[in-house]
C-alpha cells in the first residue's frame, strides 16, 4: 500500500538521475503543469502553517479513502489503484501549494515567487 500512495499510484516510481538536465527540468515542469491543471484546489483548504490542520485533514483522508476496501495480505486491487491516483495528484497540488506557502513564510517575499494563496 505504501508504495502505492508514495508513487502516486505508481506513477512515480524510483529517484531521478541527479543533476536534472534540462531534458529532466522540461518533463517536470510539463507533468507538474499537467497535474495543476488537471486538479485544480479549493485554496479555502490550505490551512497555510496550521500542521495540525494538515494531518487531521490526512488523517480523515486515510480513513476516508486509503484504507477502505484494503485487505490484510491481498494485493491491492486495480480498481483501488486507479482510484487513488485522483486523490493522490490532488494531494500533491496541496503539498506543493502550501511548501511554497511556507517558504514564502519563512524566507520572505523577495522572490520570483509569489505566495499562492
Amino acid at each position: 500500500m505504501h508504495a502505492v500512495w508514495d508513487s502516486v499510484s505508481y506513477s512515480y516510481c524510483g529517484f531521478p538521475d541527479l543533476p536534472l538536465d534540462s531534458t529532466d527540468w522540461s518533463w517536470y515542469t510539463k507533468e507538474a503543469s499537467s497535474i495543476a491543471s488537471a486538479y485544480p484546489i479549493n485554496k479555502n483548504n490550505l490551512n497555510n502553517g496550521d500542521f495540525q490542520a494538515w494531518a487531521d485533514q490526512s488523517f480523515e483522508l486515510a480513513k476516508s479513502q486509503t484504507y477502505p476496501g484494503v485487505v490484510v495480505n491481498e494485493k491491492l486491487s486495480s480498481t483501488y489503484v486507479e482510484q487513488a491516483a485522483d486523490t493522490l495528484k490532488t494531494q500533491v497540488m496541496y503539498g506543493g501549494y502550501r511548501l511554497n506557502n511556507l517558504m514564502q513564510q519563512i524566507y520572505g517575499t523577495n522572490s520570483s515567487f509569489a505566495t499562492l494563496q
